[in-house]
């Protein structure tokens, strides 16, 4: 391979799940980096059932990315095709977006060869500190796009604060609001259709309220998810579906004609967030935001109450519905969110911010001491085969032969967690709670307060 002349970095994500808003970054990042002076790739990796990365190529044709196939889906066979790819395209650094074998399998490589790594947060969940605990010998560094998500990888995570950098996402500025028919009130949920985390079924109780308080409320769904038909039957339940339009998957250059352009309103009902970017898309659009205070949005101090969105406790649909009543009776009130959420969006969260973050935050790991390389066990296969053979040999004779492992699933074939989490749920999501609403000094003792690098802001 010829002499590099550029950094050269590889994001490693999976592509039976790479959906939403971590499609909608890699799409702006990855052009961003390489306008700005990198060599930045994609690797999508790719198994035996769930991960085809021409799905995703199809949607996202002119990515530049390579292919990383594991089709024994085994440990032991990732890391072999990690470390493979590696060796072939020689990347200074690898990012890890959602696949922490990318992390173990560099640990791996000769100290000669072997890339800087980063962990790229996006999530506030357990098992994402549980895996950076277990990992953090190796890490090199980890971005957050979130303040609360930085704070968390130094209590949780065991990440030391100078290897934490805050790398919020962003989006394009967009056209000037537009005034839509004021006979249909049109509020709008752009997300994926999941219980856990996003709380879609809240948006029957709330539409709902609604058309029980006389409004001509229609909701627009763009998304889809594991529980779409469940949200189906609900809203057919309460009599309402004549007023949702299920719009399916809505690429992100088409939001803005068929969702935005149309919207009254955004509305967020999730537990916790760690943007989102369709937050900072309405705001650009200037499109009023009504929002549950979802974990995260605490110390990340980006939506204010009455001041550029409308805030209500998670799960209070009696609030949500009466702050979009307020808002359809309240054309001043709408005026003023969507000035100070365009002003936000204009400080905080534009493209070019985000690229120039994300960039700082690499050279910086790439520029810093690098850390150890643990020594990393690979889980032994629950098989016949793993029983007579060593794990190497077995995995030689998959190959050879095209065995697969059992399925268990994208998330089996190409973990997304390699602890499962290790705190308990209910203690982890008070830890999560209280730093959000904290205003004391952080734990990690940083001097910007948040668990990130400072420089990084």
């Amino acid at each position: 391979m010829p002499e590099k002349s550029r950094p050269r970095v590889l994001f490693v994500a999976p592509s039976a799940y790479l959906l939403g808003g971590l499609a909608v970054w890699l799409d702006y990042l990855l052009p961003g980096l390489r306008e700005g002076g990198w060599d930045a790739i994609l690797g999508l990796v790719e198994g035996p059932r769930h991960h085809r990365p021409e799905q995703y190529l199809q949607i996202h044709p002119d990515v530049q990315s390579l292919r990383i196939a594991c089709q024994t889906g085994t440990a032991i066979g990732r890391r072999h095709a990690l470390r493979k790819a590696y060796h072939d395209y020689q990347p200074d650094l690898v990012i890890s977006v959602n696949i922490p074998d990318s992390i173990i399998a560099a640990a791996q490589m000769p100290s000669r060869v072997r890339p800087r790594t980063l962990f790229a947060c996006h999530g506030i969940q357990s098992d994402l500190f549980a895996d950076m605990a277990f990992l953090a010998e190796s890490l090199d560094g980890v971005a957050c796009t979130n303040r609360l998500a930085c704070r968390l990888s130094g209590q949780l995570g065991t990440v030391p604060p100078e290897r934490v950098y805050y790398a919020p996402c962003g989006t394009l500025p967009a056209a000037v609001y537009q005034i839509q028919n004021q006979e249909i009130f049109t509020v709008a949920y752009v997300g994926r259709l999941e219980q856990d985390q996003k709380r879609v079924l809240d948006l029957v109780p709330i539409l709902t309220r609604l058309v029980a308080q006389g409004v001509n409320a229609q909701l627009l769904i763009a998304g889809n998810g594991p529980d779409e038909t469940l949200l189906r039957e609900h809203f057919a339940a309460a009599g309402l579906l004549d007023r949702v339009r299920f719009l399916g998957h809505v690429s992100s250059a088409a939001i803005p004609t068929e969702v935005y352009h149309y919207a009254d309103a955004l509305l967020i009902t999730s537990l916790w967030e760690t943007g989102p970017i369709v937050i900072w898309e309405a705001m650009a659009h200037q499109v009023p935001i009504v929002s549950s205070a979802y974990v995260g949005s605490g110390i990340e101090s980006a939506l204010i109450h009455r001041k550029n969105a409308l805030l209500f406790p998670i799960g209070d649909c009696v609030t949500a519905s009466q702050m979009l009543l307020e808002l359809r009776s309240s054309p001043e009130l709408g005026d003023g969110l969507r000035s100070q959420s365009m002003k936000t969006f204009q400080d905080r969260y534009t493209l070019e911010k985000s690229v120039r973050s994300w960039d700082s935050a690499m050279r910086a790991v790439l520029q810093g001491t690098p850390r150890g390389a643990k020594t990393f066990d690979g889980p032994r296969q629950n098989s016949r085969l793993d029983r007579v053979l060593p794990p190497d040999a077995a995995e030689t004779l998959r190959r050879w032969t095209g065995r697969k492992s059992s399925d268990s699933g994208a998330g089996g074939e190409w973990p997304h967690s390699v602890t499962g989490g290790q705190t308990n749920e209910d203690v982890f999501w008070e830890i999560a709670k209280r730093l959000d609403s904290s205003q004391e000094p952080s734990p990690l003792g940083d001097s910007n307060g948040d668990g990130c690098s400072p420089g990084f802001q």
